[in-house]
């Protein structure tokens, strides 16, 4: 599989450690077996401004009022989140990796309607990793209270079950190969899959990580990353984290695992909002996620591990032109 590119810096950086470790061992680029057929796409976010009318790909329009806690970055790039507290939103990692945004329109089913209000300051999750987008989850903290619904999140790991029905959303590209976003918010009922269903399609499945959903020839796309999945009492579920090869393709589409990072989650929101829940503050379990995404001081192993990821990503990358 290859992973999502890195910065040019990155590689540099990288390379030398490379280099340093297997000389003076060669080492020769060779295509591995099908190592492009899982390539990971992030549904990155989108520049403004937002100028596709059309109807997330192949979904609906949302009615107003029916997904109150929905808010959209305004300004910078496009990606949806969640107010899970007054004054704490949460979206993917990936969405503000380099930039936080400035603002957000929360209740929003346009582009021009909803509450707009100010990003006060983020916390990316400690163990978000880039490359695998492990861990892709964090929290943005609002300037000003909202007087609007939140979203209530799923904090049990048996939920969803594969077969059941959950809705994916998003102001996100509409078409999977051009456009910008949408002018109104989308929605798309969709499958959840069992986590043997996942595997069978993308091998490096984690369950504890993500959950993988489906609906033939539809899903998210471009510009509806950090957006939530919900069931059908509005219970959160997932935030949207990347798809494989392109927009409703014959892959599944993925999602942080909200389960997984619920004490984090809670914890974040106890530390960050100016105005905490009491209740739910006082025992609030230990910190979660995989550790897959994990950084620190790995010694030689990491670095071993990060050049073979290195050196299959280039000679992939070379082989793609």
């Amino acid at each position: 599989m290859r992973l999502v590119s890195s910065s040019p810096a990155q590689y540099g950086i990288l390379l030398l450690g490379c280099l340093l470790v297997l000389l003076p061992n060669t080492a020769e680029c060779g295509r591995a077996e099908n190592v492009d057929e899982y390539a990971l796409t992030i549904p990155f976010p989108i520049p403004f401004p937002v100028s596709n009318p059309n109807t997330i790909v192949n979904g609906d329009n949302a009615n107003v009022g029916e997904f109150p806690w929905y808010c959209v970055f305004a300004g910078g790039v496009l990606c949806g989140a969640t107010l899970v507290h007054e004054d704490i939103v949460v979206t993917a990692a990936h969405c503000i990796d380099g930039s936080v945004p400035p603002r957000l329109r929360c209740g929003a089913t346009t582009t021009s309607n909803g509450v707009l209000v100010d990003v006060e300051a983020s916390v990316t999750h400690p163990q978000y990793k880039d490359r695998e987008l492990a861990n892709d989850i964090a929290i943005l903290k609002l300037a000003n209270p909202l007087s609007i619904q939140v979203a209530d999140f799923n904090t049990d790991e048996a939920v969803p079950a594969g077969g059941s029905e959950v809705t994916a959303m998003g102001f996100g590209r509409t078409e999977p190969d051009t456009g910008g976003g949408s002018q109104s918010l989308q929605k798309l009922q969709m499958e959840a899959l069992s986590d043997a269903e996942c595997a069978a399609t993308f091998p490096d499945y984690e369950p504890s990580r993500n959950i993988c959903v489906d609906e033939n020839n539809a899903g998210i796309c471009f510009g509806d990353s950090g957006s939530p999945l919900v069931n059908d009492a509005g219970l959160v579920l997932g935030v949207a984290s990347f798809v494989i090869q392109s927009c409703d393709s014959r892959f599944p589409d993925f999602f942080t695992r909200i389960s997984t990072y619920s004490n984090w989650l809670q914890r974040s929101i106890c530390s960050e909002s100016d105005n905490p829940p009491d209740a739910d503050c006082e025992n609030v379990g230990d910190d979660d996620g995989d550790g897959g995404g994990g950084g620190g001081d790995g010694g030689i192993i990491d670095i071993i591990t990060g050049c073979i990821t290195f050196w299959i990503d280039l000679c992939g990358g070379l082989l793609d032109f």
